[in-house]
């Protein structure tokens, strides 16, 4: 299970010293607690992300390589020493995250379908993007890269005493994934995670994303609390945003971010207005309740009385931001932060 407990970067070393100085991530731990139900019948929710990070268990192989060579959808590493397969456990699923180069902060989820070998890992089918557009070298030069975890919604909620479980998911607790660009569904059937739908197909397996947001629809009636600990990224983010409709994007950093340092506005194809209406916008879980903001041009605003500027709000450590392009783009953008500590 995951309980979360925000930490100060001060404690962990990094406040006013040099990046270069640690030869491995600073560890730390982040909390959360899922708001709960006031009555057991009126769902309550809470946006959750993961933003911290854990290097990937392997038999033999490395976590961290350079780039030799690539496709569409295939890495290789010559120096890997991976165990065939190892890599590609649907219970375990696994990430790679480029760590240099143009395309450093990107993420990609690694097939359970298609085996990797001893040197070469396949995306999987749900990643859309060709690598061989993205800028990256490859060779004795190559950018470099790093293996991590991916968590699932059984490794993500733990041992899920707390959360309501039942056969009916109407009488459930429901976690909500975006996957594309429409909310999926899942519960606990007091045997495993299930998704909603004909025949309630066996979900324990599901990833779920670091660089993506989920929400916790409850119907208990206490709070719950989550704790994780993993390693604090290092490197800047790059998520993918899509061109048009809805994209829940996971906080990212173990850290709060203000919107005006949330590098949203800076998306290519970002709309702004002065009118809400015809502006692109984000929308928070303030209180159990979406509040919505755009970009009038000069500064984030409210939407509501008066249109408050909006600037500090607070994009919490732990949660997410639902990002609606209403207006549509000629292409998916890529939201690029720089670490924020």
């Amino acid at each position: 299970m995951k309980i979360w407990t925000l930490f100060s970067i001060a404690t962990l070393g990094i406040a006013g010293t040099g990046f270069g100085q640690y030869a491995t991530d600073p560890v730390g731990v982040v909390s959360l607690s899922i708001a709960p139900s006031p009555n057991g019948t009126t769902r309550v929710l809470t946006a959750l992300s993961a933003p911290l990070l854990s290097e990937a268990s392997l038999a033999t192989g490395t976590t961290t390589g350079k780039i030799g060579s690539l496709t569409s959808n295939t890495i290789t590493c010559d120096e890997a020493g991976w165990t065939g397969g190892n890599l590609s456990l649907a219970a375990t699923p696994r990430i790679l995250r480029m760590t240099s180069g143009v395309a450093e902060g990107r993420t990609f989820l690694l097939s359970t379908t298609v085996a990797n070998t001893a040197t070469t890992v396949t995306l999987a089918t749900t990643e859309t993007t060709n690598l061989t557009t993205l800028g990256i070298v490859s060779g004795a030069n190559g950018d470099t890269f790093r293996i991590l975890e991916c968590d699932t919604l059984s490794s993500f909620f733990g041992d899920p005493a707390g959360i309501v479980r039942n056969a009916n998911p109407d009488l459930a607790d429901n976690v909500l994934i975006l996957i594309g660009g429409a909310w999926v569904t899942y519960f606990h059937n007091t045997v495993r995670w299930t998704r909603r739908g004909f025949g309630s197909p066996d979900a324990t397996n599901q990833p779920v994303k670091p660089e993506a947001a989920i929400l916790f629809n409850r119907i208990g009636t206490t709070a719950l609390a989550l704790s994780v600990t993993g390693n604090v990224p290092m490197n800047k983010r790059a998520d993918v945003v899509q061109r048009s409709g809805l994209t829940f994007v996971g906080s990212n950093w173990p850290v709060d971010v203000t919107l005006a340092n949330s590098g949203i506005r800076n998306l290519p194809g970002w709309t702004v207005n002065a009118n809400v209406n015809a502006a692109d916008q984000v929308l928070l879980l303030i209180g159990g309740t979406w509040t919505t903001f755009w970009h009038d041009g000069t500064n984030w605003r409210r939407r509501g009385f008066g249109s408050p500027i909006s600037d500090g709000q607070l994009v919490t450590a732990g949660a997410g931001a639902l990002i609606s392009k209403t207006v549509a783009a000629t292409s998916d953008g890529l939201l690029t932060v720089n670490r924020p500590y």
